[in-house]
């Protein structure tokens, strides 16, 4: 982070707006009398950045004003920001978040619809850098010169890596360690896919004989179902010519009925005829 720009009002030492700007110099020396203001300077950076600072209350705010405001403009990897924090005595702070506009040349806001989520805005786009990191990575505070070394070791560790950016690399580890575990997993279950084909690939000598077995049974049946067939159709022509049979004689039945209805209208006739004889011929 380089910082470009600081105004101050209202805020600890400065009653009246200061100005600082840090594109007149590369190298600079602080100096001045004990409440001149040096350590109000890096105060009103950790406030505007982490809203934080060696106190963190109203008494942050010049005794002699109602409200403290500082505006910080730096630039992080090649975009330019501009933070603007007002500290109240009777209500809540206000921030401002925004981002340098190089077509538009002005400041676009990128605040969220709250402190915190804008907060949290601020901390992602400072790749994850905290106050108490800024403050052992960019200089001691005043009567925490040994604040560092007095850490535990794994807190050293992780100011350490939040410092190199090793925060990073613990994402990237964490994201590799997932991305192998899943392949190992899928290389587990297709070694278990090509075991269970290799193994069903053993089988099929006897496949294949089971599969010949089925054809030649296959075409034993076929043969009797022919044969089957032949004899359906031969015992349907039986069954037609016995219809046949059966209907021709129902017609001869009817007819001899008939003859002998005739047969018996003829007796009547020679009964009748017997009885009307003259005696003439008796």
């Amino acid at each position: 982070m380089k910082p470009i720009n600081l105004q101050m009002t209202g805020f600890l030492s400065y009653r009246d707006t200061a100005e600082l700007s840090f594109e007149q110099f590369d190298l600079a020396c602080i100096s001045g009398n004990n409440g001149a203001g040096k350590s109000s300077i890096l105060d009103a950076m950790t406030f505007a950045l982490f809203g934080k600072a060696r106190k963190n209350d109203s008494s942050l705010i010049n005794s002699a004003c109602e409200k403290g405001e500082v505006i910080f403009v730096f630039e992080y990897e090649g975009d330019k920001y501009r933070i603007i924090r007002r500290l109240y005595k009777t209500k809540p702070f206000e921030l401002e978040f925004q981002i340098f506009d190089n077509l538009a040349q002005i400041y676009q806001p990128i605040s969220e619809s709250s402190r915190t989520r804008t907060e949290n805005t601020i901390q992602q786009r400072l790749g994850g850098l905290d106050y108490e990191t800024f403050t052992n990575a960019s200089f001691f505070l005043q009567g925490e010169a040994d604040a560092f070394t007095q850490k535990k070791p794994t807190e050293r560790k992780e100011i350490l890596g939040k410092i190199l950016g090793l925060e990073k690399w613990d994402v990237y580890k964490d994201k590799t360690t997932k991305l192998k575990r899943e392949k190992e997993n899928l290389y587990k279950q297709e070694e278990a896919a090509i075991k269970e084909i290799d193994a069903y690939l053993m089988t099929e000598p006897q496949i294949t004989q089971s599969i010949t077995s089925i054809k030649d049974e296959l075409k034993s049946l076929q043969k009797q179902k022919a044969t089957i067939q032949t004899n359906i159709d031969l015992f349907q022509h039986n069954i037609e010519q016995h219809e046949r049979q059966k209907k021709n004689c129902a017609d001869q039945r009817i007819l001899v009925q008939q003859d002998e209805q005739e047969l018996q209208d003829v007796l009547a006739e020679i009964a009748l005829l017997e009885a009307d004889k003259s005696p003439l011929f008796a």
